[in-house]
């Protein structure tokens, strides 16, 4: 055993949320295996704010915070729609002894109340979203955590037009997909994104072959697509972008506003909770 390595972080879900969080499977660990591997990049990036979208029982944000060595200066943000999922990510953390005062658990769908205020921010963004293709949209917890509709991509398609925005100049973003995603076109010029650089890692599992890709932004044309309708109200100004850059120079201080009325249509006034928040009213 190396000195570098870092081990699994230990996970417990109480019986109480047990079959309404998504536990910890071979894509989480396929996640876990490509930031080990990328240790020679995100540990020189310092990054100072991170987000994990959908962070489910939050083995990923503390494998993060173990690779970091607990860094003073990072914070995590962790959100998910789902409030059984947030209080096992804060169990997560406890049982691996990673100080709350680093990560930040908000409730939401995706990150909607969180914009304008991340634009141009994110050191480091990881997204393992649902990605089974599935007729339906999921109606419950349960399947919210695997469905992605009929391209797997119904989270992925309303955030890519964000991606470049939420990313500090350095800024990295790590996706877990499988190839029924159409992988090819994510990674195709037509794309909103085009991108600098990417790795990939995969595993064969039950007859699927799963993909974690690093990606470094190059340049953006962004382009609103059909399932990020509710976010063109952000695209009728440069005002929001203008407010943003004040706030870079004190990034580090940077916390999530859950009382912050967003208009890019993803996560509304009921949720954008944090679980701190929360806990405190009860």
């Amino acid at each position: 055993m190396t000195e570098d390595y870092i081990p699994t972080p230990e996970y417990k879900i109480d019986p109480e949320l047990h079959g309404n969080v998504y536990p910890p499977s071979e894509d989480t660990f396929l996640l876990i295996d490509a930031l080990s591997k990328e240790r020679d990049v995100i540990i020189p990036l310092n990054p100072l704010i991170c987000l994990e979208i959908g962070c489910g029982s939050g083995i990923v944000t503390c494998f993060l915070q173990k690779l970091l060595k607990n860094n003073l200066l990072t914070r995590v943000i962790c959100t998910d729609l789902n409030l059984s999922a947030l209080k096992c990510a804060e169990n997560t953390a406890k049982l691996n002894s990673i100080g709350l005062e680093f990560l930040e658990f908000v409730q939401c769908d995706a990150i909607g109340p969180l914009l304008p205020r991340l634009y141009n921010s994110l050191d480091l963004l990881l997204l393992n979203p649902p990605y089974v293709l599935t007729e339906e949209n999921p109606e419950n917890e349960k399947d919210i955590c695997f469905a992605g509709g009929p391209e797997g991509r119904n989270l992925l398609n309303k955030l890519l037009p964000f991606i470049s925005k939420l990313l500090s100049p350095n800024g990295v973003f790590y996706l877990v997909a499988i190839k029924e995603n159409n992988i090819a076109d994510l990674i195709s010029e037509k794309n909103s994104v085009q991108f600098q650089s990417f790795y990939l890692w995969h595993i064969q599992m039950r007859g699927q072959t799963k993909h974690a890709f690093y990606r470094q932004v190059l340049s953006v044309h962004a382009r609103p697509c059909s399932s990020v309708d509710a976010f063109k109200e952000e695209e009728k100004t440069d005002h929001e972008r203008t407010r943003t850059d004040k706030t870079r120079t004190t990034r580090t201080e940077t916390r999530t506003d859950t009382n912050r009325q967003n208009t890019d249509g993803l996560g509304q006034t009921k949720h954008g909770r944090t679980l701190r928040d929360m806990t405190n009213k009860t």
